[in-house]
């Protein structure tokens, strides 16, 4: 195990699956987990050995003195990561993966808890798409909703579907476009029947991205009708 271990972040040094990063990174992620398991196993066995009575004392306390300086080195990590991570613990703790969006996007969050109340979990609800993880929130009424859309993070899906990309996603991101900026009111019922969407919306982040202003909005005051509106965020239902 201890070998098969090694020979893995051996072989990272020479081949690694080729991504869109261009670099062994991910292949380096995947190996390494595989790695670190073989490696404790094996080093839990080794250890069981080491302890044994039979085992000389010459070798065993050497091997077991070691074996504690690593492991507290090792706990060195948590005691150090753990405050760092929390925010040296100045927040209110909370298991709540929306507390963020509640805290500095409460117009969206009112939103999204409004989709939550009123609208069918199969409803396609339309928002900005964007980069992964990117700090304005793309994709981020989908994510707290569950409700399906058009687009989330495109690089992601690039990412991990590869060559399926374009055939999945083929004319979603210029739907996308054509529907928040340049499609007039006479095109939008097309537009909205082609991709099955049931609610667009619009809140800060799309505002920002396609430059809606109040022409653009009128066009689907003209052709939808208006279900939310509050504190900037607007809801249009096809």
């Amino acid at each position: 195990m201890i070998g098969l271990a090694l020979l893995l972040t051996l072989a990272v040094e020479f081949v690694y699956l080729r991504d869109l990063f261009g670099t062994r990174m991910n292949t380096v992620f995947k190996l390494y987990y595989q790695a670190w398991v073989m490696l404790a196993l094996a080093a839990a066995y080794g250890l069981s050995r080491l302890a044994e009575r039979a085992t000389p004392l010459a070798l065993k306390l050497p091997a077991l003195a070691l074996t504690g300086l690593l492991v507290l080195g090792g706990l060195y990590y948590p005691l150090v990561a753990i405050p760092s991570k929390a925010d040296s613990f100045r927040g209110q703790p909370t298991l709540d993966g929306l507390a963020f969006l509640r805290r500095y996007n409460p117009a969206d969050m009112a939103a999204i808890d409004w989709i939550r109340a009123h609208i069918a979990p199969d409803a396609v609800v339309v928002e900005a798409t964007g980069g992964s993880y990117s700090p304005e929130g793309a994709g981020r009424v989908s994510m707290s909703t569950g409700n399906p859309t058009l687009l989330g993070w495109d690089f992601h899906e690039m990412q991990w579907r590869g060559k399926a990309y374009g055939e999945l996603t083929a004319g979603r991101p210029e739907a996308l476009d054509q529907l928040y900026r340049t499609a007039r009111p006479d095109e939008l019922p097309g537009l909205l029947a082609k991709w099955e969407i049931d609610y667009v919306y619009v809140g800060g982040l799309e505002r920002q991205k396609y430059g809606l202003g109040d022409a653009a909005l009128a066009r689907f005051d003209r052709t939808m009708k208006l279900v939310y509106d509050v504190d900037g965020v607007r809801i249009y239902a096809r």
